[in-house]
């Protein structure tokens, strides 16, 4: 009963959150693009219902299956994907499109729960090479997503698998010394990496580290993100009357920055309402991962709790200007269909009490 509230309250806030994100000159306006909202949470809702009550549900063995399904159709997004901005990132289908990065998140995490369930229920199955089959050969899974990922162009997603596969395999009982000697090699590799950045991402790195030297450009979005936030004082400017983002001074304030929306509008205070929502959120799932009976599950309920808080962190923080801008939604409240059900069906799945 506790998540259908805690569901509900996050659902009210994204329905009032995207209808002022997607309004202009604080006008009452019902958009196409806010109806297709509409549609998402309602559809995201119905998997919620159908993957938390469902019984027998094949998850564990499906798992293996799902995630070369989603290789296929990463490697097909480069035939077929619709080009967007320079980024091919995208399956167009009649009015609605589908992103396949945002599948292969619920995928990595059905795929590394199958992977240590294997290895933490039946030790004898790994005797030999036990650092190839704990680190690099989970590492090796996930670095299919994350390049394949990172060529759409999407560094930001294709970081997220990275981070989230290093932060599962930390919070894990193993020893830690080939993460060490991993995050050392890539520290040597940084100006490597950075010199073969596609321009837009230096600059946004760059701007991370001084927006003023971009004010009008890269390092635009920033600025106008953190006005948004202080402006909207203790109690905020009210319901449609946020002026950084009904004047349109805001980018992508219906995706990326919809927090910062937030914040104008309804303070410090309605800020902190939003995390009380998040955090008892999170201590729900910790809850289910306490109280899980299969190490299959607890993964699950381990994978979900690290992905919604790396997308819940980055986001903020990335409204706060203290990290680079790097198109992480916010769960459940930014604007996009293919993460907004996404995000459905792994609550569901980590409630199911049947798994």
């Amino acid at each position: 009963m506790k998540v259908y509230v805690c569901l509900v309250l996050i659902t009210l806030v994204s329905c009032i959150l995207n209808y002022s994100a997607m309004s202009y000159d604080s006008r009452l306006v019902f958009t196409e693009r806010f109806a297709k909202h509409l549609i998402f949470l309602s559809v995201g809702w119905l998997f919620f219902l159908f993957f938390k009550k469902k019984k027998n549900l094949k998850v564990y063995e499906f798992s293996t299956l799902l995630y070369f399904l989603t290789i296929l159709l990463l490697v097909l997004l480069f035939f077929f994907g619709k080009r967007i901005g320079g980024a091919v990132r995208w399956f167009r289908m009649g009015i609605f499109s589908f992103q396949p990065s945002e599948l292969s998140k619920l995928s990595l995490i059905l795929f590394l729960s199958f992977w240590y369930h294997r290895y933490l229920s039946d030790y004898s199955l790994f005797t030999k090479y036990k650092i190839l089959k704990e680190f690099f050969l989970p590492l090796f899974f996930t670095s299919i997503f994350s390049i394949l990922v990172f060529f759409q162009p999407d560094l930001g997603t294709s970081l997220e698998l990275l981070l989230f596969f290093f932060l599962i395999y930390l919070l894990l009982p193993f020893k830690k010394y080939p993460l060490i000697f991993l995050i050392v090699f890539f520290v040597i590799l940084l100006p490597y990496i950075f010199s073969h950045l596609k321009p837009y991402q230096q600059n946004r790195i760059l701007v991370f580290i001084n927006p003023q030297i971009d004010p009008l450009g890269a390092g635009f979005s920033t600025m106008q993100a953190k006005i948004a936030i202080g402006s909207g004082g203790l109690v905020g400017k009210g319901f449609l009357k946020g002026s950084q983002s009904q004047l349109n001074f805001l980018p992508e304030r219906h995706t990326d920055f919809v927090f910062s929306v937030w914040c104008e509008e309804w303070g410090f205070i309605g800020a902190n309402f939003l995390f009380f929502l998040y955090f008892y959120l999170f201590y729900l799932i910790l809850k289910e991962f306490q109280n899980s009976l299969t190490n299959f599950k607890r993964m699950i309920c381990l994978g979900a709790l690290i992905h919604f808080s790396l997308h819940f962190f980055i986001n903020i923080f990335m409204c706060l200007g203290l990290l680079p801008v790097v198109g992480l939604p916010l769960p459940f409240l930014s604007y996009g269909g293919s993460h907004t059900l996404i995000n459905f069906i792994l609550l569901g799945l980590v409630f199911n009490k049947y798994l």
